[in-house]
């Protein structure tokens, strides 16, 4: 019995877990994250602008400590088979960071055509 409740309870964690997924999809087509916006209220494309920039910044900074730790490497090494895990995760960051970008300036930009404040929801520096 105990171990039928210790099944149940793992699978539910994980369905729970499952269903909690980031709003901000860096991988979203842009011709569904348009059609979205447009189908949506101010108060939504608000809340969405507000998760895409959140995710945006996140990347960001991940990027800037990618960046530094490429930077304290010598300079024989940063060609090395040593850094390139390094370089690689930089450069996917830094791609996450452009596609989460371009989603939110979609939200912005719609927010704007119907008469929202886009300051509201700009990336934190």
């Amino acid at each position: 019995m105990n171990a039928r409740f210790s099944s149940f309870l793992l699978l539910a964690c994980m369905i729970a877990a499952a269903g909690c997924a980031p709003k901000a999809d860096p991988r979203k087509p842009v011709e569904e994250v348009r059609a979205e916006a447009a189908a949506m209220n101010m108060r939504q494309l608000e809340s969405a602008a507000r998760s895409y920039a959140k995710a945006a910044k996140a990347r960001r900074d991940k990027l800037s400590k990618a960046t530094e730790e490429l930077k304290k490497l010598p300079p024989k090494d940063l060609l090395s088979e040593k850094s390139r895990a390094a370089r690689e995760r930089a450069s996917a960051l830094g791609t996450e960071a452009g596609e989460l970008m371009a989603r939110h300036q979609i939200y912005v930009q719609k927010l704007g055509e119907i008469g929202g404040n886009p300051d509201k929801v700009k990336i934190p520096e």
